[in-house]
């Protein structure tokens, strides 16, 4: 096995998370490196199994190996980092019926078929928290879980945000939360607002240095 150098990895994630951010189409591939002399497993068949409305179960079969890999296989997530005019963070709680409780996230959400990534996240954010956004920054994009589910979250950071002129009615169980750099550095620490995507959202945020989010001491 090749091992890649520490400092080589450095750079290349340096170089990744330096690319021109304006461009969506462009994925991220710090997750997709790979030795020079990797053995790729083949995918021999594919199939369906199950299909919803919201997602799909998908059978795989590596190097025609009888047994199925699932995969279940979602729409894309749109996931928005947006601060008022009060530099106050744009929060949203809601119950998840998957958790059996209520959480607190960042606005997000699926990304509807013929929706590119950028007018999904600029609609997410005003059915959820009531405001508009003047731009959309691209920040990234994060594979959601390796071992199962075959998607993308697509990270934005709103600026110039403003409430509607005409707010209608948020969606239907949601809660609008503002609150301070500090606040939600608090809330990250004690797990209130814990959602794994959301936080390598932030993440991305900061390594730009495009969000601020105090040390707490």
């Amino acid at each position: 096995m090749t091992v890649i150098p520490y400092a080589q990895t450095i750079r290349r994630v340096q170089s990744v998370l330096g690319r021109d951010a304006r461009d969506p189409t462009r994925k991220d591939d710090v997750l997709l490196m790979t030795n020079e002399h990797d053995i790729m497993p083949r995918i021999t068949r594919r199939a369906v199994a199950f299909v919803t409305p919201w997602f799909q179960v998908l059978e795989r079969h590596v190097d025609d190996d009888p047994s199925p890999y699932y995969v279940v296989k979602p729409f894309d997530y749109a996931s928005i980092i947006a601060t008022d005019l009060e530099g106050r963070f744009l929060l949203v709680r809601q119950y998840r019926p998957a958790l059996e409780a209520y959480t607190i996230e960042l606005p997000s959400g699926l990304i509807d078929q013929g929706e590119t990534p950028e007018v999904s996240a600029r609609r997410e954010l005003v059915e959820e928290t009531g405001h508009q956004a003047e731009a959309m920054e691209f920040l990234g994009t994060v594979a959601t879980d390796l071992g199962r589910i075959d998607n993308q979250m697509w990270c934005y950071l709103a600026s110039g945000v403003r409430p509607v002129a005409a707010p209608a009615p948020l969606g239907e169980g949601i809660e609008l939360i503002r609150c301070t750099p500090r606040e939600l550095a608090a809330m990250i620490v004690d797990s209130r607002c814990n959602h794994a995507l959301n936080l390598a959202a932030l993440l991305l945020g900061v390594l730009k240095d495009r969000v601020k989010i105090p040390v707490l001491s």
